[in-house]
This record gives structure tokens, sequence and C-alpha cells, in this order.
């Protein structure tokens, strides 16, 4: 629900049906014609979202192509044309507060912009005698002006439709794979449980390790759900080795869930799979295992490099600033610093994590012994950690400050 593109009766949480989708293709064909959307949202509250959708009018399209900022290079006398009009009246119906007022299909609407071309009568305009004339007339004369942008201009119109519905189709797949990985987490819980009971391993007591770990081997095992429900459960159930410091355990496990994840990835980057990576590389950091950890590091950040979205983003900083601890570790001191550069070029501030940045950007020059660019980026994240928790706070004392004192 783009703002932008939401029909009143979907902002208020009513039935949405055919009529809305005819809204939001009105909208879409109104910013492929005019450059920006017809209704501009400038506020992020929802109250205020929904009472100037519900309330305020589209700009008429003459008007929006007269303006000065628009991107769109249109001839004077063309926005004052009877065309323009018409186009006025098959967008200002389309985009109508009411339903029952828009088009009733998208054939209907579609017929309106195919007449337009054709210069034969529009039905979302006023029909009068004059008006049927002038038709006849321009008939010819229009047609092959401008049969051309709007082809391309229907064309973009149902070609985002199109793309909108193949998005909304995986919307809807990773919705089902995220509630299936609910449910196995449930019955992987339920059997843990039962797994504790004496009975069920004829009397003989079993550790909480026992129990995890055979849960793991019955669910590489089944075939009873796909690779990537399976992946993302071991990638759930490896973690819990990893913070009882069972690295090893973890990076069993983390090799089949990545595997898994792959064949199902089909070579497609996916966030999952860069954070599978990255906490691999993380575990062999942990094990002192340094000679490998950066190829897995590389390879999360070769991943995540091709998303965009917030989430990947501030894991790829995360993954880069785990790769400085290693390369400072192995004496790669400068491709230390320009990896724990990029993860605090990508985390903003005040945040935690910059605070850490900070502080292995720091490590990285004491290792060097070069002890006042320490001195200086240590003081910066003891600084930027006193923003963020309150100095009164009884939680001064960390790390930041020890490295300080160290320099």
């Amino acid at each position: 629900m783009t703002p932008e593109y939401a029909s009143p009766e979907q902002v208020k949480g009513e039935d949405i049906a055919l009529l809305s989708d005819i809204y939001s293709l009105g909208a879409l064909l109104y910013e492929l014609i005019v450059g920006a959307a017809p209704i501009v949202i400038n506020s992020t509250s929802s109250a205020e979202i929904e009472r100037t959708i519900c309330e305020t009018s589209p700009v008429k399209l003459s008007a929006s192509l007269k303006r000065q900022d628009t991107n769109r290079v249109i001839d004077k006398k063309l926005i004052n044309s009877s065309l323009v009009k018409d186009l006025d009246n098959i967008l200002l119906k389309a985009l109508r507060k009411e339903p029952e007022n828009r088009y009733e299909s998208v054939k209907l609407f579609v017929d309106d912009l195919d007449n337009l071309l054709n210069n034969k009568p529009v039905s979302a305009s006023p029909i009068s005698k004059l008006y049927l004339a002038s038709k006849f007339i321009k008939r010819n004369l229009w047609q092959s002006m401008l049969a051309g942008v709007m082809a391309v201009a229907l064309a973009g119109l149902f070609s985002m439709q199109y793309f909108n519905n193949l998005q909304l189709e995986k919307e809807k797949q990773e919705a089902q794979t995220q509630a299936e990985i609910a449910n196995q987490t449930a019955n992987y819980f339920s059997k843990l449980i039962e797994s504790a009971d004496p009975e069920f391993f004829q009397g003989r007591e079993i550790t909480v390790k026992e129990a995890l770990e055979q849960r793991v081997y019955d669910l590489i095992a089944t075939d009873e759900l796909n690779n990537k429900v399976k992946a993302r459960l071991l990638h759930m159930l490896q973690r819990v080795f990893r913070n009882r410091s069972d690295y090893d355990k973890s990076l069993k496990i983390l090799e089949t869930a990545i595997k898994l994840r792959e064949e199902y990835d089909q070579g497609n980057p996916s966030y999952i799979l860069g954070q599978m990576y990255g906490e691999y590389g993380d575990n062999l950091r942990q094990l002192n295992r340094h000679d490998l950890a950066p190829t897995a590091f590389e390879k999360s950040i070769a991943i995540l490099e091709q998303l965009t979205d917030d989430l990947s983003i501030k894991e790829r900083a995360n993954t880069y600033n785990n790769s400085g601890i290693v390369y400072s570790h192995i004496g790669k001191y400068q491709r230390a610093k320009e990896v724990l550069e990029f993860a605090i070029e990508l985390t903003p501030e005040p945040t935690g994590q910059k605070s850490s940045y900070y502080y292995n950007y720091g490590r990285n020059f004491l290792f060097q012994k070069k002890l006042k660019q320490a001195q200086d980026f240590y003081q910066k994240s003891y600084d930027l950690k006193l923003e963020i928790l309150s100095p009164s706070t009884s939680n001064v004392k960390y790390s930041q400050w020890n490295g300080i004192n160290r320099v």
C-alpha cells in the first residue's frame, strides 16, 4: 500500500476490490504523463495520510503540466487542447474518491484511452454535438502524433502493474515460508521437550546438547520440508550452539544450511545467505582460524553488495567490521583500515554499532603502535557511547574506556 497510489477505501481499511486497482492504475498513468504522483504525501502520520488521500483532489493534468518544476516538456498549445481536457477527464474518473464513480473495469478504462488515441468520443467527458463534431474533424489529425507517446505510457503502465503483481506473489510466498518455519519451530521444540522425558529414551537421561543434536539430525534427514525452510531452521539452530561457544558444531550446521540455501537461491543474492556466510566467518574468527575467515567474509560481502535494503546494508557493515578484526590480527593493517572505514561509512550515528566500529578502527592503529591515531578513535568510540547511554547511567565502565587507558 504505497500511499501515493492507494485508494481512499484502502487507507480507511475498507473492503478493496477491482475498483481500487482502477484507482492505482489511474495514479500510475498520471505519474507517467506528468512526472509526479496525483496526490503529494508530505506527512508520516497515518491520520494525516488518510486525510490527504480521502479529501485532497488531484491537481488537473493541464495545471500540472504548466508547473515550472515538472520534468515533462510539453508544447503549450497541446496543454490547452481538447485532447488534454479529455485525458484530464479520464484520469479524474479513474481517481474518483467514490469507487462507484470510477471505471467499472480495466477494459472500459482502456477503451476510453483507445478512444482518445483515435479521436473518438471519450465516455468520461461531457458529450455534446460540438464535442462530437470536433472529434470527427480531428480524428485523423492527432492519431499519429500521440499514438507513440500513449503506447509507451500504456506499456509502462501495465508493465508496472505486472511487476507489482509479481512482487505481491513473492511477498505471499515469503509469508507462507515464514509460517512454515514458525510451525516447524514449534514442532521442533515440542519434540525437544519430549526428548527430556526419561521414558522416551527408555529411562536414560540425556543432556540438552544431545537433544539439540538429535533434532538437527532429524531436520537434515527429513524430506517433508523444502531447502529454504530447512536452511532457515538450521540457521536458527546453529546459533544455539554458537551462543554456547560450541563453534565447531555451529560451523558444521552452517555448512549444511549454506549448501541448502545456495541450492534454493540458484545464484540469486539473498540476505539470509549473506548473513550465513558472515556468521560462518565469525565462527572461524572465534576459533582463531584467521586464515579461512576472510574468504567467508568476502563471500558474504559479495552477496550483500547486490542488495540495497536497510537490513542488508546493516549486515554488510557488521561483516566489514568482523573482517577488519581478522585482518588486524593477521597483520594486514591496510586492508583492515579499508573494511573498517566501509563499516563506519555505512552506519549512521549515533548507534552502538558505530561506536564499536570506531573502537576496532582505533585498535588497528594500536596494533601498529600508532598511539596518537589509536587514542583519537578510542575517544570517538567512548564519546559516541556516552551520547547513546546517558552519562548518569551506571554502565559507563566498558571496553572503550579501557582502550583509551591502554593507549
